[in-house]
């Protein structure tokens, strides 16, 4: 499986909604518990860097609002 290398190589500052949508919506129908749980995960990078003592970082606001919702399914 391909890594998300257009992440993986970018400063947390330089990652627009369009790089996290370009992760997501490839596995965002097909994979979704494994796509929730990489949103989530990109989530706490992002949280984290925002709480951090580094200079402000800009995030787009809504990135997970451009992906249809998926089941939730309950094992």
């Amino acid at each position: 499986m391909p890594r998300s290398r257009g992440l993986c190589k970018r400063r947390v500052d330089e990652i627009a909604s369009a790089h996290v949508l370009k992760v997501l919506e490839p596995i965002w129908t097909t994979k979704p518990e494994t796509a929730r749980r990489v949103k989530q995960r990109i989530g706490v990078v992002f949280d984290w860097a925002l709480a951090s003592p580094a200079p402000p970082i800009r995030l787009s606001a809504g990135r997970a609002h451009c992906l249809e919702r998926t089941p939730v399914s309950r094992a």
